[in-house]
């Protein structure tokens, strides 16, 4: 089959239809290509697994996937305990779509770690009240205390070797630091 041809739908290919929805990108954009055809074997204005293809694809979650936060979810997520990752991005940046797969990666290998995401046009307060300048921008934020906060695209090893650093902080020291440099102010 050529990659422009449109499979013959049978109802036998809903199974293969709800496959390549979830696991195949390039299945997925041919399938919403599909229009209502005559099936072969039932004869004209019989379209048979038609309503799949005009249902949104379904995302298959293999591990802790990335959150997208609003102004209202924000807060509560970045003030608990443990390690929280805010990824600022917009849809019309290269280097934030550069650095998506490679976030949505390191959430799947660290379950413990809560990776989110912040899009800047439609959170322009949030992404204000943070004071984002450049995107994408990577926010650590560990026990409630902002630890890290960078603009541009980290490579994985890169990723690997914050989330590890951000796990191996002392934050009873962090806190006291923080404190001191508060009162020498």
């Amino acid at each position: 089959m050529q990659s422009n041809e449109v499979p013959d739908l049978r109802e036998d290919d809903v199974g293969w239809m709800r496959t390549a929805c979830r696991s195949r990108p390039q299945e997925r954009a041919r399938i919403g290509m599909v229009q209502r055809q005559p099936h072969p074997r039932r004869g004209p204005g019989r379209a048979v697994a038609a309503w799949w293809v005009l249902l949104p694809p379904v995302r298959e979650v293999t591990g802790m996937a990335t959150i997208d936060l609003t102004g209202e979810t924000f807060g509560g997520t970045v003030a608990g305990e443990g390690i929280v990752l805010v990824d600022f991005w917009a849809a019309w940046c290269g280097p934030c779509r550069a650095f998506a797969p490679v976030f949505e990666a390191a959430s799947e290998r660290h379950p413990d770690v809560v990776f989110s995401k912040v899009d800047t046009e439609a959170e322009v307060g949030l992404a204000t009240a943070n004071r984002i300048t450049s995107i994408p921008t990577l926010m650590v934020i560990r026990d409630g205390v902002l630890v890290y906060k960078q603009p541009g695209a980290l490579p994985e090893p890169q990723l690997e070797l914050l989330i590890s650093k951000a796990r191996e902080l002392d934050m009873d020291d962090v806190r006291w630091q923080i404190a001191e440099s508060s009162t020498a102010a």
